[in-house]
């Protein structure tokens, strides 16, 4: 795991800065927050002063180092002890994310076991909004966490939930 002093290594801190964060250079990083991921993004304002944050890095120590990109003032390195309530978040996006990484995996492994059960005489398609696709394109395009792969996986649930809710009602 990478730590505080391996996520500077190429950037010009000051003085100031560098004797700010130089008990910290061996803390191991637990995440870093990359404004266009936005998928775990935890805006910087959430807890701290500073307006140009793009990226930031939770230490295991729960401290925050920021990378503030001020247009005005130039690069700066805001050191904040990260509250409990942003740890919480913190905790349930990547709870949030695991299932998602979960739930795309077992759809792609239906999707592969598709593939493998037909023969490539018989390549199956599938109609899905208003076009026959190929599994090859629905698997790369669930892959990728395009539009279209998010909206297939969605429909495929769908059709499971009608595909059970049949089935308990012919048990019934």
């Amino acid at each position: 795991m990478e730590t505080l002093k391996d996520w500077l290594e190429n950037k010009d801190l000051s003085e100031a800065e560098e004797k700010k964060v130089s008990k910290m250079l061996d803390v191991k990083i637990q995440h870093e927050f990359r404004l266009h991921e936005e998928d775990m993004w935890i805006s910087w304002q959430a807890f701290g002063s500073h307006k140009h944050v793009m990226s930031w890095v939770l230490l295991e120590n729960k401290y925050a180092v920021g990378f503030n990109e001020n247009p005005g003032k130039g690069w700066s390195f805001p050191v904040e002890k990260v509250p409990s309530e942003v740890l919480v978040r913190y905790i349930n996006k990547k709870l949030e994310f695991n299932r998602e990484a979960i739930h795309i995996k077992s759809t792609l492994d239906v999707l592969k076991d598709w593939v493998e059960g037909n023969s490539e005489d018989k390549k199956l398609e599938i109609p899905f909004q208003g076009k026959d696709r190929s599994l090859e394109e629905l698997i790369y395009e669930v892959e990728n966490k395009t539009i279209l792969g998010n909206e297939f996986r969605k429909a495929l649930d769908q059709k499971t939930i009608d595909l059970l809710n049949k089935n308990i009602k012919k048990a019934e």
